[in-house]
């Protein structure tokens, strides 16, 4: 749920918390997204040269340390944009950009038969989905 719910709620956060202009919260928000996505391929050829599960570990590792940045930045008594900006983009961006490519691969290599993986796919996608559409409210 933390990467939706965190990109669901940035934009009202940045534009009525931080005082960022819409244009320049939504750029932002922008930025951050196509970094999450774009991390992605060095996390797989990563995966693929060290082996899935300690990417995994590893990015995970920085995408909780992206999330507790962005948590601790949005306390009232911190208030932090730097520390937000930085949690988002080094922890988040790059900690999703180890773990999307590398998760369902490593899921599905634990099934041995191909009817059973592909179920394995379904559900996962179907997982995602719906774990975004609550964590975005619908």
């Amino acid at each position: 749920f933390c990467f939706y719910t965190i990109n669901g709620t940035q934009l009202f956060y940045m534009q009525h918390k931080l005082d960022y202009s819409a244009q320049s919260a939504q750029s932002i928000i922008l930025v951050l997204q196509s970094a999450c996505y774009l991390s992605c391929l060095p996390g797989g050829v990563l995966g693929d040269k060290v082996g899935k599960y300690r990417t995994i570990l590893f990015f995970a590792i920085a995408y909780f340390a992206g999330c507790l940045a962005v948590t601790l930045s949005t306390d009232p008594s911190v208030k932090s944009a730097p520390l937000f900006l930085i949690g988002s983009f080094a922890g988040l961006a790059i900690g999703s950009g180890g773990i999307k490519p590398n998760v369902p691969n490593f899921g599905a290599d634990q099934i041995d038969k191909e009817e059973e993986r592909s179920a394995f796919f379904s559900y996962f996608y179907w997982a995602i989905n719906i774990g975004s559409a609550v964590a975005l409210g619908f």
